[in-house]
């Protein structure tokens, strides 16, 4: 029996941010962003890794190290997970706020934009954005295990 289409549908967690500010996000497909990326968009390093990985079936133990001359390429794909994991409030070019929608200029890419690049990322590719630290302050990471919520839902089926 086929799987029910409403159990395909993508999940998104709750997240408490480093900035403070709380938003809906969902893991991305980071294969599918590195099949449909643009020259640029991802770091040569990164591809190399990816494509080692593929073609030794997975047993690759390398993690991903940036070179100085890919951070250009770093800042673009962190933009890009960015986009891909937030569900509300939704990052779009020319955002409407009143329609729970922001753009990237909104997030700052040291706090928040590397906080959910590594989130968001394979364990051996996020390691490598660490490179900016810890959260500020007075801010708790985020804990490994979130409510999960059905992104088919308005309220993302929390409870009342």
């Amino acid at each position: 029996m086929p799987t029910p289409a409403k159990q395909w549908r993508k999940i998104y967690t709750d997240v408490p941010l480093p900035s403070g500010n709380q938003a809906d996000l969902r893991k991305p497909d980071f294969v599918a962003l590195l099949m449909t990326s643009e020259n640029g968009e991802i770091p040569t390093s990164l591809r190399s890794m990816v494509i080692e990985s593929l073609r030794s079936g997975g047993k690759t133990k390398t993690k991903w190290q940036i070179s100085e001359d890919e951070l250009p390429a770093l800042y673009t794909m962190v933009k890009t997970i960015c986009k891909a994991a937030f569900v509300r409030p939704r990052i779009v070019e020319t955002p409407n706020y009143d329609n729970d929608e922001i753009s990237m200029d909104d997030i700052d890419i040291a706090t928040d934009g590397m906080w959910v690049f590594n989130w968001g990322m394979p364990s051996e590719v996020g390691q490598a954005g660490k490179f900016l630290g810890a959260p500020p302050a007075g801010v708790d990471a985020a804990s490994g295990v979130q409510p999960v919520r059905d992104s088919s839902v308005p309220d993302g089926g929390a409870e009342q």
